[in-house]
C-alpha cells in the first residue's frame, strides 16, 4: 500500500475549516453561566464550508465580549433587540449569517480546532455581496427512473 506520511499536526488541521468567512445558522442555544458565574449563550452552530458540507460549531455569546455579542446580532438582523439591553437563546434559533472562522492551538499540545473570531453584517449598502448570507444548496432531488 502506497500513501503520504503525515505529521499529527497534519492530520489535525486537516479536518479544521480554512481560515475565513462562511455561512451559518444557529441550530440550537441555551442560556448559561460562565465558570466565573456571568450570564452566556451557548450556540450550535451549523457552518457550510466552500465545498457547501456542513460543520458544527459551538461558540458562546457573553458581555465581556463585546464585539461579538453586537456583531452577531447585527449580522442576524437582531441589532433591535441588542439595543434594548437584553438576548435570550430563543431569539437566537434559526437565525442566520456570514460568521468569521479562525484556528487555535491548544495550550498543552499540538491539537488546532476552529473558533468563531467574529460575525460579519450584511453590508451596508444593501448591494449582494460576499458579507450577504446565501442558503446552503439545496440537494439534488433523487430520480429513480431506471432506463430498463
Amino acid at each position: 500500500m502506497r500513501f503520504t506520511a503525515k505529521t499529527e499536526e497534519q492530520i489535525a488541521q486537516g479536518n479544521l475549516i480554512p481560515d475565513g468567512t462562511y455561512n451559518f445558522r444557529v441550530e440550537a442555544a441555551q442560556n448559561k453561566f460562565s465558570k466565573n458565574g456571568n450570564e452566556m449563550i451557548e450556540l450550535q452552530l451549523t457552518i457550510w464550508d466552500h465545498e457547501n458540507k456542513q460543520r458544527v460549531l459551538t461558540d458562546y455569546l457573553v458581555e465581556a465580549i463585546e464585539y461579538k455579542l453586537r456583531h452577531f446580532c447585527t449580522a442576524t438582523g437582531l441589532l433591535s433587540v441588542y439595543e434594548a439591553n437584553e438576548l435570550n437563546d430563543v431569539q437566537c434559533v434559526g437565525k442566520t449569517g456570514n460568521v468569521e472562522i479562525g484556528r487555535k492551538k491548544g495550550k498543552d499540545d499540538d491539537r488546532y480546532w476552529n473558533v468563531v473570531k467574529d460575525y460579519v453584517a450584511p453590508s451596508q449598502d444593501g448591494a449582494s455581496g460576499p458579507n450577504e448570507p446565501i442558503p446552503p444548496k439545496a440537494a439534488v432531488p433523487f430520480n429513480d427512473d431506471i432506463p430498463f
